[in-house]
């Protein structure tokens, strides 16, 4: 049976207009020590236009942040989706990432690498985004044995 840490919430709440804005964030070299993560989010459209929420990576601490996790977008005012990524088991070839808040992995998409040192939310609001909502996101780190 696989050892697996305590899950690490980064729920926080998008913003309520269209800016690209940093959300919760877990830094330092702890993750380092886990084999593979699955991510469990229960999202919810924020008011007016689209959100697109991300999971980004960083290999440094914190210096250089790489797109890891597109959730598929969310229409405006969309009900609450649940989603369960496990990055052991999915398999991928190459894919378009972003670094910073220049975003470009695809809805939808996971670069299912491990994550580095560092995990964080970037949450991208539509041009009328008015209100934001609620974001539930746990990640868990596993170890194989």
């Amino acid at each position: 049976m696989p050892a697996k840490l305590i899950p690490i919430d980064l729920s926080d709440t998008s913003p309520a207009d269209d800016t690209v804005t940093v959300g919760a964030l877990l830094a330092g070299d702890g993750l380092r020590e886990y084999d593979w993560f699955t991510v469990d989010a229960t999202l919810t459209g924020a008011t007016g236009d689209t959100l697109d929420i991300y999971l980004q990576r960083s290999p440094d601490n914190g210096s250089t942040w790489i797109d890891w996790l597109h959730f598929p977008q969310l229409a405006a005012a969309a009900s609450a989706i649940s989603h369960t990524i496990d990055s052991g088991s999915i398999e991928t070839g190459p894919v378009t990432v972003g670094t910073g808040t220049s975003v470009a992995l695809a809805a939808g998409a996971f670069s299912c690498r491990h994550p580095g040192t560092s995990v964080r939310v970037l949450f991208v609001g539509g041009a009328t985004t008015s209100a934001g909502a609620a974001q539930v996101i746990t990640l868990t780190g596993w170890q194989a044995r």
